[in-house]
């Protein structure tokens, strides 16, 4: 493929590539989302004309940088919801302790409402994973195979997403913590990229997207009442 310009159609996701366990996430319920939650939400199309640019980035992001954080990339990588953005949730701390019931509760429910937005924009701009696009070589930590591997698309990063809303969430609870809860969550978003798995502008759009999201669920009364809750545990 040309280094210099890359076609959309060119770097998009193969339908036979979708993984058996991924294929149904974007019809999963989102319980404190509005029924119109897909015309409300947007995001831009992903930045076909700079994918050429990203695929250089990760290139040098490659090493030493996935050597010294292998372990915390594998950790992250294994799932979604709290395992994989830890991280953000330590800044304000656990959600584990026995007297923080309401805490875990708001906290599982704000990730209850992430899946099914996350797979919707998958499914609509099925953007290619740099190791399909990229001409360079760069070959993901999690390559076809592996247990860990990313059977779905790019755009927008669900980790990118899910750590974003985490730290979204927590920012309304807690101001005085957001730029601690934000840099947290980038750097979630950057060790997908560092693993090759994903574009600066996947983090970016997660970003965006869980942004979106997070204003959406405090518009529900039940939800809002969750993090009040939430909150008066910590």
């Amino acid at each position: 493929m040309n280094t210099q310009v890359f076609q959309a159609e060119r770097c998009r996701f193969p339908d036979d590539a979708w993984g058996d366990r991924f294929k149904e996430n974007e019809r999963s319920s989102t319980p404190h989302l509005p029924q119109d939650w897909r015309t409300l939400l947007t995001l831009p199309d992903p930045p076909w004309q700079r994918t050429a640019s990203e695929c250089r980035y990760l290139v040098g992001l490659k090493s030493p940088l996935r050597r010294d954080r292998r372990a915390e990339i594998e950790r992250q990588g294994r799932g979604y919801d709290i395992e994989a953005t830890s991280t953000v949730q330590a800044v304000v701390g656990s959600v584990e302790a026995p007297d923080r019931p309401g805490a875990k509760k708001a906290v599982n429910a704000l990730f209850d409402n992430m899946l099914a937005p996350i797979y919707h924009f998958k499914r609509r701009f099925k953007r290619g994973r740099p190791g399909m696009c990229c001409s360079e070589p760069l070959e993901p930590m999690f390559p076809h195979g592996d247990r860990d591997h990313p059977a779905h698309p790019a755009y927008p990063s669900g980790h990118s997403t899910q750590a974003h809303a985490l730290a979204f969430f927590y920012a309304r609870l807690f101001p005085q913590l957001t730029d601690a809860l934000m840099a947290a969550a980038a750097d979630i978003a950057w060790n997908r990229e560092i693993a090759g798995l994903h574009y600066p502008s996947d983090s970016l759009a997660g970003k965006l997207l869980a942004s979106q999201l997070v204003d959406m669920l405090f518009e529900n009364a039940t939800f809002a009442a969750l993090a009040e809750a939430a909150a008066a545990e910590f």
